[in-house]
């Protein structure tokens, strides 16, 4: 074997193992959405809140990009372990509260109207700076199917187009 055919080896096995690192690292399993802090965001609990979300602004002239939606999903989350670790109580009660009509009228909708919730009650409790920081400092992981977080810097997601050979192509 000469050396270039062994360079073109190397570089497919190079290519390969990070296109490996890239698929399977993006999350810890492939049903995965994001996983925040070891909890799974599912595809399936994406889509469902993305049609949540157009339910709910229907009529407003408002919609939630699907990379929008997840950052609700995402800082949701991030708000309920917060909110855990410090001893914070959050009840349905203190939601509704933060809540307009028109978001609580959408029973599939909950979820993600509460993650909206848990967010601001989040930030008016620690401050928008606090919350912020600690949103930056979670351990997030998004599929790049679906856009990317730039850990300790990110509190959104940041859109990808919805295709990983593009994610490929643009890796060195």
């Amino acid at each position: 074997m000469n050396r270039t055919t062994g360079r073109r080896r190397w570089s497919v096995v190079s290519a390969l193992l990070v296109a490996g690192v890239l698929v399977s690292g993006c999350t810890e399993s492939p049903d995965a959405a994001a996983v925040v802090d070891g909890s799974k965001i599912s595809r399936s609990t994406l889509e469902q809140s993305v049609t949540a979300a157009g339910e709910v602004l229907a009529g407003s002239g408002n919609t939630l990009s699907r990379d929008q939606v997840l950052t609700v999903l995402i800082q949701g989350e991030i708000a309920e372990h917060v909110a855990q670790q410090q001893g914070i109580t959050i009840t349905d009660a203190d939601r509704d509260a933060e809540l307009s009509e028109q978001a609580l009228s959408v029973p599939a909708a909950r979820d993600f109207v509460y993650d909206v919730a848990d967010t601001s009650i989040m930030t008016k409790r620690l401050g928008e700076q606090q919350f912020a920081k600690l949103i930056a400092g979670s351990d997030v992981v998004v599929n790049p199917r679906y856009g990317s977080w730039q850990p300790g810097q990110s509190v959104t997601v940041i859109a990808g187009n919805g295709s990983l050979s593009q994610v490929l192509q643009q890796t060195p």
